[in-house]
C-alpha cells in the first residue's frame, strides 16, 4: 500500500523572489510567465494510468505532499542512500525559478542552506 507521495511543486517559499524579479524586470515578465507556467500534477491519475485505470484510481488513498522542485531532487537521492548525513546539491536549468539548491541532509531532515534564483543559471543563459 502506498501511504505518501511527494510531488515537486511548491513555489510558496520563493514567491517573494518571483515578485521582486517581476517588479525589477517588467519588460521580461510576460515572456517569463509564458515560459514558466506550472503544470499541476495529479499524482493519483498519473499513478493509475493504463488498463483498468478507473478501478485503481478509487483504490489510491495516499497523502499527497507538494514540495519545492530541488528539494524533491535532493530527497530522492538522499533518502535512498545509505548515509545518515550528507550534503545535498541540485542543479538544473530552472526548477520553479531556482537553478541551484544546496542543503544539509541529516536523519530525516533536509535543511536548505542556499538557493540560486533565476536569472542566475548557466543553463538558462541566452545572449
Amino acid at each position: 500500500m502506498l501511504d505518501h507521495v511527494a510531488v515537486g511543486q511548491d513555489s510558496a517559499p520563493i514567491l517573494t523572489k518571483k515578485v521582486q524579479y517581476a517588479l525589477a524586470n517588467p519588460t521580461k515578465i510576460l515572456n517569463f510567465i509564458r515560459l514558466r507556467q506550472p503544470q499541476r500534477i495529479d499524482a493519483r491519475r498519473a499513478l493509475s494510468a493504463g488498463p483498468g485505470a478507473r478501478s485503481r484510481l478509487d483504490q489510491l488513498r495516499f497523502q499527497e505532499h507538494h514540495l519545492e522542485h530541488h528539494i524533491a531532487h535532493i530527497a530522492s537521492a538522499y533518502y535512498c542512500s545509505p548515509w545518515e548525513k550528507a550534503a545535498g546539491f541540485s542543479y538544473d536549468g530552472s526548477g520553479d525559478f531556482v537553478s541551484t539548491m544546496m542543503a544539509r541532509c541529516e536523519g530525516t531532515s533536509i535543511e536548505v542552506l542556499e538557493r540560486v534564483f533565476l536569472p542566475h543559471s548557466l543553463a538558462a543563459y541566452t545572449p
